[in-house]
């Protein structure tokens, strides 16, 4: 059952990138009417989109970190990318729909022939102008989007946020707890970057320590010596792990049995 299902979402986020791909193609290289060189090296870059978007996927399933490291990145990168082009785009075709309503509305009130005479006329450059508009926009966007999430990636962040419980017991005033969640460690993030979490983790002086899932994103045998630092956790009550969704993508019960050795409950 479990392998159906991930053969089900397989083949629908390969179905979803793809379509992604074309539409930014459509919107970025045809609409935009980029000619020679120009079109050449757009398409050549979305083709080369794809081929990414696959290796950094499924590459961490079969190859070390180390020998993937540069594709892994180079995907993920290229997958933010397509998604901001995507949801910068869509509300220009979102606006385009809105527009051939209306005109479709208005056919219904006014001369019929007289909409059609006018519709023949269609101002060829000022709609490659807007398309282009539409397109560079998106690239700025999409350019000041991915800075920041590429700068803040690897930026460890420790808010404080005080909870407030009426009934709670005395003896547990000022009691600590320190989360660790979605570290994702791989191809991108490795053991130099753990070592960071542990360190800043144990000069909180937290009671009790709790990671909440998408710890890893390659099999123990691949990045277990990535993970090993977290064994240097110290909390008053102990360090407790609960799966991710991430976990599960590439086997749950093997990083169950690391993380128990290692003294996370």
């Amino acid at each position: 059952m479990r392998y159906l299902f991930f053969t089900f979402f397989g083949l629908f986020l390969g179905c979803l990138l793809l379509a992604m791909h074309v539409y930014v193609w459509r919107r970025m290289v045809q609409d935009t009417e980029l000619k020679g060189w120009a079109r050449n090296l757009c398409t050549g870059i979305v083709y080369t989109g794809i081929g990414l978007s696959a290796a950094a996927i499924l590459l961490p399933f079969v190859l070390p970190p180390e020998y993937i490291h540069v594709f892994v990145v180079s995907g993920f990168c290229w997958l933010g990318i397509l998604f901001y082009l995507t949801v910068l785009l869509l509300p220009w075709d979102l606006g385009l729909v809105m527009m051939g309503a209306s005109r479709w509305f208005y056919r219904k009130r006014v001369n019929f022939e007289k909409v059609e005479e006018e519709d023949e006329v269609v101002d060829e450059e000022r709609r490659v102008f807007v398309s282009r508009a539409a397109a560079t926009g998106a690239l700025v966007g999409t350019g000041i989007f991915v800075g920041v999430g590429v700068r803040g990636a690897s930026e460890i962040e420790t808010p404080e946020i005080e909870v407030k419980l009426a009934r709670l017991p005395s003896q547990l005033e000022g009691f600590k707890i320190v989360q660790i969640t979605d570290m994702h460690i791989g191809a991108i993030l490795e053991k130099n970057f753990v070592r960071q979490v542990v360190d800043t983790v144990n000069g909180l002086k937290p009671d009790l320590i709790a990671i909440t899932g998408d710890l890893v994103d390659a099999q123990v045998r691949h990045i277990g010596k990535d993970i090993a630092p977290l064994a240097e956790l110290k909390a008053r009550y102990g360090v407790h792990f609960v799966t991710g969704n991430h976990e599960y993508y590439i086997g749950a019960q093997p990083w169950l049995n690391m993380l128990d050795r290692i003294g996370i409950n």
